[in-house]
């Protein structure tokens, strides 16, 4: 996620950028920071922009998992309907963290289905669950802490080596 959403109903724009046109981005990795987008369901696409927009978060919408392969890998976090989570599903796209489903209205068990077929972390409603969305896309700009491991060394006295010990085990 990042600056700016270039995009209106039915297009697909990173920043300006139409269908099929290269956006420039020299890493390959836009910083990791682009949510990924692929949703049918025009009253969910509406509340995922708009709380993209409240996030500042900018996303890359895709029309089929062909378009959202390129961006599954490194988009900081996806957005899927039912319908396109079984799609993704189905196309043997890779489970990956980050996913959430959306859905407008009650989740019906298809939609719970197709959630664990793609691996998602989260099943919302919407316009419902929108103050939520609007918080994880947020912490998607601005990047999670990662996945690293946290270990505590504590000496049990004055001179027992546990600074020494401590530096040793962060090198």
């Amino acid at each position: 996620c990042g600056p700016g959403w270039a995009g209106r109903r039915g297009e697909t724009q990173v920043r300006g950028r139409r269908q099929g046109e290269q956006a420039e981005d020299p890493t390959g990795l836009w910083g990791g920071r682009r949510g990924l987008v692929m949703v049918s369901d025009v009253d969910v696409l509406d509340a995922v922009l708009r709380t993209a927009a409240a996030a500042g978060c900018e996303i890359v919408r895709a029309l089929d998992p062909t378009e959202a392969r390129r961006s599954w890998p490194v988009a900081s976090l996806v957005l899927l309907d039912a319908p396109s989570a079984r799609a993704c599903a189905d196309s043997g796209l890779p489970r990956r963290a980050g996913v959430i489903v959306a859905v407008s209205g009650e989740p019906p068990p298809e939609a719970w289905k197709h959630a664990v077929a793609v691996g998602a972390e989260h099943v919302i409603s919407l316009p419902e669950a929108e103050p939520w969305l609007v918080a994880a896309l947020a912490q998607a700009v601005e990047g999670g802490g990662g996945d690293g491991a946290v270990l505590a060394v504590v000496g049990g006295r004055g001179g027992a080596g546990a600074s020494v010990f401590a530096v040793a085990t962060a090198v």
